[in-house]
């Protein structure tokens, strides 16, 4: 094994570390590609236990069951793949076209951050919890996050034309941000959408000058999104209302919606089948004229009566 109190540097093309199946340990930063123009080999893998891996340049990394790295960078065309929950536990960052593959479920304390065109997050179907998700929030150009599993994240930052699909069970605790003519697609799963546990105004914003955020419901009746009610009191009823009428959020669903509040939370709702939308004006004006009618034909056969 490999017990350094500094750094690993691997640099320039055609360099190669040869592991011999042996542990990197104690080391604060370890660089694999980073520095110079082109990757580097990494041989017959140990274990990695490091503060921070940066990986570049093209280089390609598979992540051991016995690595355990806090933070991870990835730039110019650099690939991790990660085996094991606990590979990665503190932040990542990739940009300049990198990729992250999960091999399994990903839980970070700190930020999962996938930057300008090219990057990309392959999730493979494994969940992913962290205090916050940046999709091409920062840099100049969509990127690419695929085939995610469950979510659980603080803060959720959209940005540059991205997209991004998150389904029924998953939570954003603190505030969702669009911007830039991105998407963000909730689908719903087994009656249950995305939760959004902020409590302020300002927990959910969608650019105005582009229609972000759409909600599809596939069964009914279920709800596709729920968002808990202000700290001051009442409910989210007509920010909502306004977010839909102005096309912010767009709602795909066969026999309509509702918007309607219960249980400290404001639900989109999608209608049972066999329901027919229909807008609460055009109700309350035929049960009026109902009424009317019907208070006319108790006259009329009052007055028979009489008679």
């Amino acid at each position: 094994a490999l017990n350094v109190s500094g750094f690993v540097n691997v640099q320039d093309s055609g360099s190669v570390l040869n592991m011999n199946h042996n542990a990197i340990t104690g080391a604060n930063q370890v660089f694999l590609g980073w520095y110079g123009s082109g990757p580097v080999s990494i041989t017959n893998q140990g274990g990695i236990t490091t503060s921070y891996l940066d990986v570049g340049n093209g280089t390609s990394l598979t992540q051991t069951t016995g690595d355990s790295v806090s933070n991870l960078y990835l730039s110019s065309n650099a690939s991790v793949t990660t085996t094991a929950l606990g590979n990665l536990t503190g932040n990542v960052y990739m940009y300049s076209g990198s990729t992250l593959n999960m091999g399994s479920a990903l839980n970070l304390s700190g930020y999962l951050n996938v930057q300008d065109g090219g990057s990309g997050l392959n999730a493979q179907g494994h969940g992913l919890t962290s205090n916050q998700l940046f999709v091409g929030w920062n840099g100049s150009s969509a990127v690419s996050v695929t085939s995610l599993g469950p979510v659980t994240t603080n803060d959720l930052y959209i940005g540059n034309a991205s997209s991004l699909t998150l389904h029924g069970g998953d939570v954003v605790n603190n505030l969702i941000n669009l911007n830039g003519g991105s998407t963000l697609t909730v689908q719903e799963v087994g009656g249950t959408g995305l939760t959004l546990n902020g409590t302020s105004l300002s927990s959910l914003t969608i650019d105005p000058s582009s229609m972000d955020l759409i909600f599809t419901l596939n069964t009914n009746p279920n709800w596709d999104f729920r968002w808990q009610d202000p700290s001051s009191g009442g409910n989210w009823i007509s920010t909502i209302d306004s977010m839909i009428s102005s096309g912010q959020i767009q709602i795909t669903a066969p026999n309509g919606y509702t918007v309607d509040d219960r249980g400290g939370y404001t639900y989109i709702d999608g209608k049972p089948n066999g329901v027919i939308p229909e807008p609460s004006s055009v109700i309350m004006l035929s049960l009026g004229a109902l009424g009317v009618i019907g208070m006319m034909a108790g006259r009329r056969r009052w007055g028979a009566r009489a008679g």
